[in-house]
């Protein structure tokens, strides 16, 4: 399997690491990142805080956030009194707004609004220190006031694989500030893969490229050998116990690439192997979603991306499944070449022209993104008559 460098994007707060017990975890300030399709958190729930509520400028503006049942609010501030803009944000993670004690992240100006962050903040969350990455951005046009955030936590141990020991980070991949989320459906079979679940890395002895990479709550491979990772109750104990699965394999018929399989009873990170080959996985029936075709570009850590629409479970039959049977190999049909399919809509003398993107599978692509994050210009129209003369110039925008 691929592997990847993740030090440099999870910095580890605590020392002693090294002589640590199997199975012990220490809280890690993580690059939001590093959980798979973590995506920013938005509101628009604004307000001005409480009296007393422990912020600085009368002009405050507070943002209330809720994911999977927990509650935080940010007020936008400042560090003193009179400044002319506000230059910190206050998090509160109990949500109550109280901002006396509350970690403090930097504000920077950036185009029409703010840059959060990034800084590492430490914090007391239900009854635990937790180090957390807080990034995100606040933007403000007029009365319109929108904030969005991405926190990045982790937990870090040496846990025991059989006889042999390695170093694992369990990733919250939800913005919950909790562990031991595993992916789940979305009502009625359609699924969603942004901030689905935690993940797991899982590092090579001695070093800091992955192993192996995975959804906490499923199977992990380390040296030849399937394991269920276990988290204790209280959270602060990693576990490894063997187990025997049925495996196959899958490939994608690119030259690189990454994509998240969702089947009936697994759901898998998968990504290329670095010769090339096929990837084992557990045998069962997938849909591949969120996959990248492997489109680098010089001067990009990161790639051009195309989002297969988040639409439904294999048992719906909407997306072209891909059935990995035990010691079968199986290739997804996805990727490129894309085919843009118009569709015209006519009514009270107007019409509407829309665009979609199918896949080689010929399923609809829901996104596509340049390695920057940012959408492609969107494509120009032009409607010819027979006679060749051009009745309509423009360009099409994103619905």
């Amino acid at each position: 399997m691929k592997t990847r460098l993740l030090s440099a994007a999870c910095v580890l707060l605590a020392a002693g690491l090294a002589g640590a017990e199997a199975g012990n975890l220490t809280s890690v300030a993580c690059d939001p990142e590093e959980a798979f399709y973590y995506s920013l958190i938005y509101s628009r729930s604004t307000s001005n805080p409480r009296a007393n509520s422990g912020v600085v400028d009368e002009r405050a503006t507070e943002f209330a956030f809720e994911m999977r049942r927990r509650r935080i609010r940010v007020a936008i501030d400042s560090s003193e009194r009179g400044r002319d803009r506000p230059d910190i944000a206050r998090i509160d993670f109990s949500g109550r707004g109280r901002y006396h004690d509350a970690p403090t992240v930097p504000l920077t100006e950036r185009g029409a609004g703010l840059q959060i962050g990034p800084a590492d903040v430490e914090a007391e969350v239900d009854g635990r220190t937790l180090n957390i990455r807080v990034e995100g951005n606040y933007t403000r046009r007029g009365n319109f006031r929108r904030m969005g955030l991405r926190l990045g936590t982790g937990l870090e141990g040496e846990v025991a694989f059989g006889d042999q020991t390695r170093r694992v980070r369990l990733v919250d991949g939800v913005g919950n500030l909790r562990f031991g989320d595993a992916p789940v459906r979305m009502g009625r079979g359609r699924v969603n893969i942004e901030n689905a679940g935690d993940s797991v890395a899982v590092f090579k002895p001695g070093s800091d490229d992955a192993e192996t990479r995975a959804y906490f709550g499923q199977p992990v491979r380390v040296a030849d050998q399937w394991y269920e990772l276990k988290l204790s109750n209280d959270m602060t104990s990693l576990s490894a116990e063997p187990v025997e699965i049925e495996t196959g394999k899958v490939e994608l018929p690119l030259d690189e690439w990454t994509a998240v399989l969702w089947g009936r009873r697994h759901v898998v990170y998968a990504e290329s192997s670095e010769d090339g080959g096929p990837m084992e996985v557990p045998a069962d029936t997938y849909v591949v979603f969120g996959y990248s075709p492997g489109l680098r570009i010089e001067g990009h850590r990161r790639p051009a991306v195309l989002r297969r629409r988040d639409a439904s479970g294999p048992e719906q039959g909407w997306s072209q499944p891909v059935v990995v049977r035990p010691g079968s190999t199986v290739s997804a049909e996805v990727g490129p070449p894309l085919v843009g399919t118009p569709t015209v809509r006519e009514a009270n003398r107007q019409v509407r022209i829309s665009l979609s993107l199918t896949d080689a599978a010929g399923v609809r692509i829901a996104d596509v993104r340049k390695p920057n994050g940012r959408r492609p210009d969107p494509p120009r129209l032009e409607i010819v008559a027979a006679n060749g003369r051009v009745v309509h110039s423009g360009v099409m925008g994103y619905g």
